[in-house]
């Protein structure tokens, strides 16, 4: 039959469509560090059939030649596993932490004329690091374009492009009071918003993956990271590795935040885990040196946040990101997530690349929204 079975690359047999599944996924894993297993497997059959109709290939196994040898066709692929799915100021905590505390302890300690440099990683369409830079003109007026640089990296080069434009559709605000939206948007005929151009030309956007064999040497210096929501589809190994690196591109006082949620299954000793007002966070200073014999140390409360996975929607596959809508308290398990997968947050993703290992818990859990990232989402 021309077609095969519903929702399998046309023209194979059941083995053949095995084959070209599994050599994509494989490859897919080695370039972008993640795993689809069980049926996490299912938005990589769809977006293989429709490269496969895009391109015109008409032997699959050539088209995985292909993918292996042509970036942008993985670029291509990589855009329609990833969700387009994130709104503006997302997790308040984290701002009121930056420009409450983080911040001026920055300003503070910068050496002269340097600016602060702020790098958001997974950044999809721009809403977390067009989020930041209102904050900080809010609280520290037009000096704060002088006093901070801000960066968003993605892989995603379309999530990029929509990020420059700047012009976002009504869900994008659902957590942004109407004054603030006003003051930062305009509305359009076409029935999106138009961010203000003070805010959109003092961000820049750059692609990045997160597992590259090198980062631009540009990055190098950072003295915050946002790496929020896009942890939790990469296994232990692969976030050890990308906490990591992101750790030497810190300053030696710099600060990395990741999501609410994501806390426990990053604390791997690299950094150093610090909490403001109940808001975590990962410092590059080291610990304070142990108490001494006889002393008791402080008690510290971990996070225990976590969040519900929703059944993945029939359609919608787009960027680096995705919300995280349902909350409802629950401890994370065991040193990450491994058997609890299905009860993560749903999250914005970002890539890695060779070294990584083999997913969560052997892949995305059942029912997750996955997709590859595009941080940079990155």
């Amino acid at each position: 039959a021309p077609g095969g079975r519903r929702g399998e690359p046309p023209g194979q047999d059941g083995r053949g469509r095995g084959m070209i599944v599994q050599a994509t996924k494989a490859l897919v894993k080695s370039r972008l560090g993640l795993s689809f297993e069980g049926q996490g497997e299912q938005p990589l059959r769809r977006a293989i059939e429709r490269r496969l109709a895009a391109t015109g290939a008409t032997a699959s196994l050539d088209y995985v030649a292909r993918l292996a040898q042509d970036p942008e066709e993985l670029d291509a692929l990589a855009s329609l596993l990833t969700i387009n799915e994130t709104y503006f100021y997302r997790e308040p905590e984290h701002l009121r932490l930056l420009t409450d505390h983080l911040a001026p302890e920055l300003l503070r300690t910068r050496p002269p004329g340097r600016p602060v440099r702020i790098l958001c990683v997974g950044c999809a369409t721009g809403e977390e690091p067009y989020s930041i830079r209102m904050a900080l003109r809010e609280r520290w007026g037009n000096e704060s374009d002088r006093d901070f640089a801000i960066t968003g990296a993605d892989l995603d080069r379309e999530a990029l492009a929509a990020a420059r434009r700047g012009r976002y559709r009504p869900l994008a605000f659902r957590a942004l009071d109407p004054e603030r939206q006003a003051r930062w948007f305009t509305a359009t005929p076409e029935g999106d918003w138009r961010l203000a151009d003070s805010i959109r030309g003092s961000v820049d956007f750059l692609q990045l993956n997160l597992l590259a064999d090198t980062y631009p040497e540009a990055l190098a210096g950072q003295d915050l990271i946002f790496y929020r929501n896009l942890s939790i589809y990469f296994d232990a190994p692969t976030r050890q590795i990308v906490m990591g690196r992101l750790g030497d591109l810190l300053q030696p006082a710099g600060y990395l935040l990741v999501g609410l949620a994501e806390t426990l299954a990053n604390d791997y000793g690299l950094l150093t885990l610090r909490d403001q007002g109940g808001v975590w966070y990962f410092s590059k200073q080291p610990a304070a040196p142990e108490p001494g014999p006889g002393a008791k140390p402080p008690r510290r409360t971990l996070p225990t946040r976590a969040v519900t996975l929703q059944p993945p929607p029939p359609h919608g596959l787009g960027s680096m990101a995705q919300t995280t809508d349902s909350l409802a308290p629950s401890p994370l398990v065991g040193e990450g997530w491994g058997e609890g997968a299905e009860r993560l947050p749903r999250a914005r993703l970002a890539t890695a690349g060779p070294g990584a290992g083999a997913g969560l818990g052997a892949g995305v859990g059942a029912g997750s929204r996955i997709g590859v990232g595009g941080a940079g989402s990155v």
